[in-house]
């Protein structure tokens, strides 16, 4: 087979779908055949029919045949002949023996004959068959169809039960996780990772120990399954620093399914630390509904798998969750020091699901990780945070006795009654000077100055933050 296109997108020996990055553009056509061949073991390779194609770099496809395992790291892709049925000669004849299961002849004729066909009955050497022309049609009893479950990372096409579905929100949002690949960056796509824990992309609370870094939003890299997200954030490491964690708090009404289940959680990661990285996970639940206020342990600290310095790798644990994570539940992850400014880690891809059935520990296959689209990730983090992207400006007359009250709408339901943030951005045209500012509660005022007369007219500016996070 001539070789076509070559990929060199990591990925493992399975059927199902799969998603590749061609290096160069080729005229692929949806429903194309096409053969996956190892460039460096060709005995393993995997036979699969075009889905899509974006005519440049982005192939998808559903493999249906398969030879040998393991993780790939290098295709050479070739087309396949697609076998075409054969048609008899209109009008013509069809006679002969065909040779019975025992390895005798099965003799007598069946012919078609100017389009009438017929056929006698047939006996085999060692074994009887008929063939009727007129058989009896039996109406089968149809009773309730029993589907099984997937298994962990299954890639077959097995019908879910009605259970596993139930316990998984049928209907979408199976990973409890929110801005699970870093896309919503309300904050800024940068900032510091301080000492004290505080939100830095949206849903993700980050902390250092011993001495402040820096994070980033940067760019994603694939995961195991071959899943590859657009955006990952970067942790970067200080002189004197002992321990970065990361964490992220999931809400009562979210957590709730998860509650005395068995939860199996992902991500990716590229180790830049210079060294073998062993994460670990751990898990908490709070005193009450979505009260963080106190907490109690549920998963301890358990090592993740580890990571050669330089690798890539997707990293998988599974373990049976407190019945109390009805309450909510906080997942937290911790990396470990990075003592210089050259230390990083890129992380990106998490999952958090119930996965009925699977065994508690360290699991080498998890299933793809589940996205929402942008727009419904940036919808839902809208519940727990918004703030304006621009200033706002409040314009009007003045005069020494005037108070102005703000409305600010936000373009969602937030989860609780705001934490407001006001800060001043300019003030302009009061003849005799700007106005007295006042946040009171999750409402801004503008008090006139007493200065001015009542003909004096100006421009106020301001930014302001909405937060309802947990």
């Amino acid at each position: 087979m001539t070789t076509v296109a070559i990929s060199n997108t990591p990925t493992l020996i399975a059927l199902g779908y799969a998603r590749f990055t061609i290096l160069s553009p080729y005229a692929f056509n949806t429903g194309d055949w096409i053969q996956l061949t190892d460039d460096s073991t060709p005995p393993n390779w995997m036979q699969a029919v075009v889905q899509s194609y974006d005519g440049t770099s982005v192939l998808e496809v559903n493999v249906f045949a398969t030879s040998g395992s393991g993780k790939i790291s290098k295709f050479d892709i070739s087309e396949l002949a697609i076998p075409q049925p054969t048609t008899p000669t209109a009008g013509g004849n069809i006679s002969g023996t065909a040779e019975g299961s025992s390895g005798g002849n099965v003799t007598g004729p069946i012919t078609v004959t100017s389009g009438v066909s017929s056929i006698t009955t047939q006996t085999g050497t060692g074994t009887t068959f008929v063939v009727q022309t007129s058989p009896t049609l039996i109406t089968p009893t149809l009773g309730a169809a029993v589907a099984t479950t997937p298994a962990q990372g299954d890639a077959s096409t097995k019908v879910p039960t009605t259970a596993y579905l139930e316990q998984n929100d049928a209907g979408g949002f199976i990973n409890k996780f929110r801005n699970p690949k870093m896309d919503i960056m309300q904050r800024g796509t940068s900032g510091t990772l301080g000492t004290s824990a505080a939100y830095g992309p949206d849903g993700w609370i980050l902390k250092a120990t011993g001495a402040t870094g820096t994070w980033s939003q940067a760019i994603g890299m694939a995961t195991s399954s071959g899943v590859s997200p657009i955006y990952a954030l970067e942790l970067v490491g200080n002189t004197s620093n002992t321990d970065v964690q990361i964490s992220q708090r999931i809400e009562s009404i979210e957590a709730a399914n998860l509650a005395g289940q068995q939860v199996t959680c992902q991500f990716t990661i590229t180790n830049n630390t210079g060294a073998t990285l062993t994460p670990t996970i751990s898990s908490l639940y709070p005193i009450s509904t979505d009260n963080y206020t106190g907490t109690t342990a549920d998963l301890a600290a358990t090592n993740l798998q580890s990571v050669a310095n330089g690798a890539t790798a997707t990293l998988s644990y599974s373990w049976a969750a407190s019945a109390n994570a009805n309450l909510g539940y906080q997942v937290s992850f911790d990396f470990g020091g990075m003592n210089a400014n050259t230390k990083n880690i890129v992380i990106t891809a998490f999952d958090l699901r119930v996965t009925p059935g699977v065994s508690t520990g360290l699991i080498s296959v998890p299933p793809p990780p589940e996205f929402k689209t942008i727009a419904n990730e940036y919808t839902y983090n809208l519940r727990y945070y918004e703030g304006s992207a621009t200033p706002w400006y409040w314009s009007g007359y003045a005069n020494g006795s005037a108070t102005f009250y703000l409305t600010i709408p936000f373009k969602t339901v937030m989860r609780v009654a705001p934490t407001m943030v006001f800060t001043s951005v300019a003030a302009s045209g009061f003849a005799s000077g700007a106005p007295t500012v006042s946040t009171s509660g999750n409402y801004y005022t503008l008090v006139s100055n007493t200065s001015n007369s009542g003909s004096d007219h100006g421009n106020f500016g301001f930014t302001w933050t909405a937060s309802a996070e947990l």
